[in-house]
């Protein structure tokens, strides 16, 4: 409805109800007038399949921002450096099929946020950078099947209650929000699987895009060779491509995410990113877009971040004794959970912030570049100790959802010791 105001959306064949109503001929036009009348009923085929946007994005406008991307993204331009790729992703992006109905969900999408094509065409073309750079005898997609995957990876958003996906903008989202923002793989799964020009690889491509090999991804949790080498570029893609509008040396933070915790993803995917970091100017990888915060704030972050990993150890304890009358799925989700927060362990352990006070590190932080990286590790460990909590919330609802007040208890033990608001974890 809200594109129908910018461009003319239209029914692309007749859109007809379950019960055989024709409720709209190929043709008709699709805004507000309609709203109502459509929602009334289930269709006979998915509204997407349905309908085509005027003047919707074209193949030279895809085309046109993969080019600026190819020279503005530092990340992106050298991995594509060697000689001749550039050329083949672009050839690659401009055979890429695009039927109506990918051509209106793209365009939908488009038009969902300023910064939403441009994101979306960075993770296609770094999914296909990968995969050329890597040439393993393992990937079986083909070029078109990653744009097209990295172009629709988070379609499924265009599904989810707008206000929930405002955390990129730092609201605390609950249990029962993330559910939903979660859901959004699946969405786009479904909404892909049986579309046109779309089909099974490019969907399971995108239902995976969260997911991790140490099985501490959503929304299927898959480990191991559940999560095939193609999908895991799609997925690293993404965790990169996220990374491109951080205002905070995006490169170096790059560089920290993908290598904080061992076993995400595999060791030769690291090496491509971390060789094509390594080939960046020395400038880039250190160019910030708004000031380091003072060296007091980042040492109350440190002192917020170890003060909530030793309760995190201390709750240990206290779960090791709730679990001994608990039900078999719900220790092995423990299990699994003390595994992924022994790893988060182990990388605030190589900052030092664990191993002594926080104030002790304050001589160290007068070098700009060693405050920078602290400065970027415990983002990204604030940012995965959040992710352990409500990931593991997510689980036990899902799987064991009787034992939700034991896991209660122990986060509500974990909250009540934190030594500043939630913001110390920003």
């Amino acid at each position: 409805m809200t594109v129908a105001d910018s461009h003319g959306v239209e029914a692309s064949e007749d859109i007809i109800a379950r019960n055989g109503m024709k409720l709209l001929a190929k043709g008709a036009r699709i805004d507000a007038s309609v709203r109502d009348r459509l929602l009334e009923h289930k269709l006979n085929k998915p509204l997407e399949e349905c309908m085509q946007v005027a003047a919707g994005v074209t193949g030279a406008q895809l085309q046109e921002v993969a080019s600026v991307l190819l020279d503005e993204c530092a990340l992106i331009r050298e991995l594509y450096k060697p000689k001749g790729l550039r050329a083949e992703a672009l050839q690659s992006l401009k055979q890429m099929p695009m039927g109506a109905p990918m051509q209106s969900l793209v365009t939908v999408f488009h038009g969902s946020g300023d910064d939403k094509l441009r994101h979306a065409m960075a993770v296609a073309l770094l999914a296909l950078g990968l995969s050329l750079r890597l040439k393993s005898p393992r990937t079986r997609a083909t070029a078109s099947q990653f744009l097209q995957a990295g172009l629709c990876h988070d379609v499924g958003e265009l599904y989810i209650e707008p206000s929930y996906l405002k955390h990129e903008q730092g609201v605390q989202l609950s249990p029962e929000q993330w559910k939903h923002v979660a859901a959004h793989p699946v969405v786009g799964w479904r909404v892909l699987k049986d579309m046109p020009g779309m089909g099974k690889v490019v969907a399971e491509l995108v239902l995976t895009h969260h997911e991790r090999l140490d099985g501490f991804g959503y929304p299927r949790g898959l480990m191991g060779e559940a999560l095939p080498l193609d999908h895991q570029m799609l997925a690293l893609s993404e965790l990169l491509g996220s990374m491109k509008s951080t205002r905070m040396a995006p490169l170096m933070r790059a560089d920290v995410a993908v290598k904080l915790i061992p076993g995400e993803y595999e060791r030769e995917l690291i090496d491509v990113v971390d060789q094509t970091v390594r080939q960046c100017e020395v400038g880039e990888l250190v160019q910030t877009l708004v000031p380091l915060p003072s060296v007091d704030e980042t040492l109350r972050k440190a002192e917020a971040t170890a003060s909530y990993v030793q309760r995190l150890a201390e709750a240990r304890e206290l779960l090791m004794v709730e679990v001994q009358t608990s039900s078999e799925v719900f220790k092995q989700l423990t299990k699994q959970a003390f595994g992924r927060f022994d790893s988060i362990q182990k990388a605030l352990a190589s900052t030092g912030v664990d191993t002594r006070a926080p104030q002790d590190l304050r001589e160290h932080l007068d070098n700009q570049g060693l405050h920078l990286e602290l400065s970027l590790v415990l983002r990204e460990i604030n940012w995965r100790l959040r992710e352990l909590e409500r990931e593991m919330t997510a689980r036990v609802e899902r799987a064991a959802p009787t034992e939700l007040a034991r896991l209660a208890r122990v986060v509500a033990h974990i909250r009540g010791a934190q030594p500043a608001t939630a913001d110390a974890l920003d």
